[in-house]
């Protein structure tokens, strides 16, 4: 994790980051997607930490979608691919 006073950097993996700045006007405004291997696992995970969201459902051709919405409004979605 890199930090500054209004931004926070996360390595998700080897080659991805997160990267968050801390805009209070914008806040609530904010759309947030990750591509994930198993769509299923990561929302029961987070289920089980107490972070619940949408179901699974389609999105576009060959992907599933699962949306979650912080206090604020922002928007987190969760993508996994179902067909290449």
């Amino acid at each position: 994790m890199v930090a500054h006073e209004h931004k926070v950097m996360w390595r998700c993996a080897e080659p991805a980051w997160v990267y968050v700045v801390k805009d209070e006007p914008r806040a609530g405004n904010a759309v947030v997607a990750l591509m994930v291997a198993d769509l299923d696992g990561a929302v029961a995970e987070l289920a089980g930490r107490g972070i619940e969201g949408g179901p699974p459902y389609p999105e576009g051709d060959g992907a599933r979608k699962a949306t979650f919405t912080d206090p604020d409004g922002n928007e987190v979605s969760l993508i996994a691919v179902t067909s290449t």
